[in-house]
């Protein structure tokens, strides 16, 4: 009996005109948001290799102990190979800006990522909203659990031939788009990928679920189909629409940290002090006219005690400003993904795409332990020309052919997986929800 009434669901599902326009509009979405964004991707890596090339031929053009913090380009990440499907933080971006703002990180572009968060999920709860209500309207639930029908049986059915229904629906377009992919050959997608891939899908048709359960729940409470469709609309902007905007306004007031600018004028309030310093501790011996040269005027008046004073200084307030805009991050983050599965299911698909904060914290994580390990290489290629010439400064030229290079190594599958716990569990929480509230309340309805 179960079975058959199962069959039955996904059948009238497939042949019902909704499920054949949405799976029309997925699939034309589906494919162009591919498309976009294989266009943008190739892009994006495009300008990673010039600004590689850019920054290789300023080291080995121009590099000099003085100016080489500035020749060092701060963002070097390349685009992550599943960015076509969820763009995520950009490469560029700052992770401080999501305590400001989190709608741009969580609606940023025209992505598969967001066809199905948006698109998707209003279409899975429109299809669920009048599934029982209709069935009230037209006094036949009352015929069919007249006829020795249990309420349980009755639920279970509607409720696998719904999921089944939508997981037809997104798997079919993405198989077509999986195909797309391996005919164009202009990305080169390992195993490990394909099976980041079949996880997305994965959890998109459990994100899709609780929309099909939350619009199941309302079509139970109401006895109007109209009434139920306005109920179900408003949850899904609920969920999908405000919830962003809402956790930012609670995140900061929960836990305040001073404005950008403040920490601006900080810094440069420290760098007049740095310079006023210098000139200070220099002005005695540029007046004497001493001829010596310029390193030891300056191992003379101290200038790097000076340096590393205002040095420790400034990284005290980078380093305080950092670990208060993180704390704040994660209560956003936190706050988000409590109040709406979207947020979740965003954060889950954009790490497991290698796109998401883990990504870029473990980014900003292997760069800084780099660019120390660098100024090291670059402070023992200066100490070896002072050996060689007691006259070399520090605007003369360095040799920094034998530089090390920086490749960034992005964590694994199964790492991506492991720290994105929380949100699988906040997923499948709203799922089993919805589906415990509208059984719970299917056994208590009214049919007659």
């Amino acid at each position: 009996m179960f079975c058959h009434i199962v069959k039955k669901e996904v059948l009238n599902n497939i042949l019902n005109l909704r499920f054949a326009i949405g799976s029309v509009l997925f699939s034309l979405l589906l494919i162009s948001s591919i498309v976009v964004s294989e266009m943008d991707y190739q892009n994006r890596y495009r300008i990673y290799e010039e600004r590689v090339k850019l920054q290789n031929h300023a080291l080995n053009s121009y590099a000099n102990r003085n100016d080489i913090g500035g020749l060092i380009i701060a963002k070097l990440k390349p685009p992550a190979t599943l960015s076509i499907f969820a763009k995520g933080f950009d490469e560029n971006i700052q992770i401080e800006s999501l305590d400001m703002d989190s709608i741009p990180f969580l609606y940023p572009n025209f992505d598969p990522l967001f066809v199905i968060n948006f698109f998707l999920s209003l279409i899975a709860i429109l299809f669920s909203y009048d599934i029982i209500s209709k069935e009230k309207e037209g006094r036949t639930l009352s015929f069919l659990l007249s006829n020795s029908l249990r309420r349980n049986t009755l639920f279970l059915s509607i409720w696998a031939g719904g999921i089944i229904t939508i997981a037809i629906m997104l798997f079919l377009p993405s198989f077509l788009t999986g195909i797309i992919i391996l005919l164009f050959k202009r990305i080169d997608l390992r195993v490990e990928d394909w099976c980041a891939i079949f996880f997305i899908v994965i959890f998109s048709i459990l994100y899709l679920g609780i929309f099909y359960c939350i619009g199941l729940f309302i079509s139970i409470l109401t006895m109007s189909s109209f009434r139920a469709a306005l109920i179900s609309v408003f949850i899904w902007v609920l969920f999908v629409l405000f919830s962003p905007t809402l956790s930012s306004y609670i995140s900061t007031k929960l836990y305040k940290i001073p404005p950008p600018d403040v920490i601006d004028h900080q810094l440069a309030q420290l760098e007049k002090e740095r310079q006023s310093e210098l000139q200070r501790a220099l002005r005695p011996y540029y007046i004497r006219n001493l001829k010596i040269p310029e390193i030891e005027i300056h191992k003379l008046a101290g200038v790097d005690r000076i340096n590393m004073k205002y040095r420790e200084k400034r990284l005290k307030i980078e380093n305080d400003y950092e670990k208060k805009s993180r704390y704040q991050v994660n209560i956003t983050k936190w706050v988000s993904s409590v109040l709406s599965p979207s947020t979740s299911f965003i954060y889950l698909i954009t790490e497991i795409s290698s796109t998401g904060l883990d990504s870029v914290e473990e980014y900003n994580r292997q760069k800084s332990n780099f660019d120390s390990l660098f100024l090291s290489y670059v402070e023992k290629k200066y100490a070896e020309q002072l050996k060689k010439n007691r006259n070399f400064s520090m605007m003369d030229r360095l040799d920094l052919s034998d530089r090390p290079s920086f490749i960034f190594k992005n964590k694994n599958l199964l790492e991506r997986l492991s720290s994105s716990y929380t949100n699988i569990f906040i997923l499948f929480f709203y799922f089993f929800l919805f589906t415990i509230l509208s059984n719970f309340v299917i056994q208590r309805a009214d049919v007659r």
